[in-house]
């Protein structure tokens, strides 16, 4: 269906999509009707954007329906296809940020996780239920925890942080309340 700035009306969208497909496009209606822009993906986006961990794990990725959601700042629907031959969508954020550099990976933890760091500690820095692995340490901790602190309490999250960018994948599929949430602890950043 959707890829423009076009809104579909609910018996479309009810027609034509199903699934997580489906709840993109309620996603997307909500951002056209609230003014953010649509944009396409340019290639240098698919570069850099293939160059991330959240994204570089799946055998395949691809996506359509990208947002401007203020500065540049993007909202964007990868459906990623593992190497098991599921597919799904998740929704992602990509924000520019100022001072934190380094580069990181965070998710939440396994249970076998959290009972090995009770007898290791292997993590550059702790916080709450998110397993860190550092790829290139920043001095900017504290801003990284700043950062953490604003999705703590978000479930199926993972977040990314690479010099002046961060991004923050759903790895569930997407619903309109579950973007809102995100969204909403994205405007405090």
């Amino acid at each position: 269906m959707g890829g423009d700035q076009t809104i579909r009306n609910h018996p479309d969208i009810e027609l034509y999509a199903e699934g997580s497909e489906k709840e993109i496009e309620i996603i997307s209606n909500y951002l056209i009707t609230n003014n953010f822009p649509y944009k396409e993906i340019n290639d240098e986006q698919i570069e850099v954007l293939e160059s991330t961990i959240l994204l570089s794990k799946y055998s395949s990725w691809d996506t359509s329906h990208l947002f401007d959601i203020h500065n540049n700042n993007l909202v964007f629907f990868p459906r990623v296809m593992s190497y098991s031959n599921s597919n799904d969508f998740q929704i992602m954020f990509w924000l520019k940020t100022n001072n934190i550099k380094g580069h990181y990976y965070f998710r939440k933890k396994t249970g076998i996780e959290k009972i090995i760091d009770i007898m290791r500690n292997d993590d550059e820095f702790k916080f709450k239920d998110f397993e860190i692995f550092t790829i290139k340490s920043s001095i900017y901790r504290t801003q990284i925890l700043s950062v953490l602190k604003t999705f703590q309490d978000i479930k199926n999250i993972e977040i990314e942080i690479h010099n002046d960018n961060l991004y923050i994948k759903t790895v569930d599929a997407p619903t309109l309340d579950n973007f809102k949430i995100l969204f909403k602890q994205i405007k405090t950043l």
